[in-house]
């Protein structure tokens, strides 16, 4: 919904702006701070024609299910990849493997130089190496396969 931050206003606004003529607001500065004065009748709110929200609701869940969770199943899929060849050649702490993994995903098979530092302690440099290999490795497979699939009739 962020993305889309106009489009749900618009949603908003086409019920509100009808309802919010229908209210007279005052500020007065004392407590309350606000006089609210309604001049319609509850008609407004107890049918209140909701088909734009609903058809925003709508597209936005489409959108949900049709393309951020096929995002996030692919980062899952490419992620448990990453982790499975990492692990077939080193022993790791998991929550190191996972913390590298991520970093090494959201730079496109690199380790920022802070989270090379940050592990430098912790895991050897071989392994940050190979994270960082592997991770590309897999990146490239799976734009390989994107494509492929893309080409195919």
């Amino acid at each position: 919904m962020k993305a889309s931050e106009e489009e749900y206003l618009a949603a908003l606004t086409a019920f509100s702006a009808q309802a919010r003529r229908l209210w007279d607001v005052t500020y007065c500065g004392g407590e309350p701070p606000y006089d609210f004065h309604f001049k319609g009748t509850s008609n407004l709110y107890r049918y209140w024609d909701a088909t734009r929200q609903v058809e925003f609701t709508f597209r936005m869940a489409e959108r949900a299910l049709t393309v951020h969770l096929r995002e996030e199943i692919e980062y899952l899929r490419l992620f448990d990849e990453v982790c499975r060849r990492v692990e077939a050649h080193f022993d790791l702490r998991q929550n190191h493997l996972f913390t590298l993994v991520n970093a090494a995903l959201e730079r496109n098979g690199r380790l920022s130089k802070s989270i090379r530092r940050r592990f430098a302690d912790k895991v050897e440099g071989a392994a940050l190496d190979f994270v960082e290999s592997v991770t590309r490795e897999v990146l490239e497979e799976a734009a390989e396969e994107a494509g492929e699939a893309a080409a195919a009739p």
